[in-house]
């Protein structure tokens, strides 16, 4: 695996994109940030136990070091991307 250049460790602003729920509301789809961990850690931390199991395979993942890990993106081999609330910094979902 190579490493990333310096192009493509820049964030990828353009894919950021506001989406309409059917409800009315807004979510902002955007990719993950390194500053995003405690919001990370926070979203992960409100998941339900069989949330987490499915996700971790098991119910006792050690959430800090997993939102440390996902957040620790270069924009080519590492990627993720988050819908985030209204204000910008709640995570509501992660992929």
């Amino acid at each position: 695996m190579s490493a990333a250049s310096p192009a493509e460790r820049t964030y990828p602003a353009h894919r950021e994109s506001d989406v309409a729920l059917r409800s009315g509301a807004s979510i902002r789809l955007r990719p993950l940030r390194r500053e995003d961990e405690d919001a990370m850690f926070a979203f992960l931390s409100g998941l339900s136990a069989q949330a987490r199991a499915f996700r971790f395979f098991t119910a006792g993942a050690d959430l800090r070091g997993a939102a440390r890990w996902v957040t620790d993106v270069d924009y080519a081999d590492r990627y993720g991307i988050v819908a985030v609330a209204g204000d910008g910094e709640t995570i509501v979902a992660h992929g």
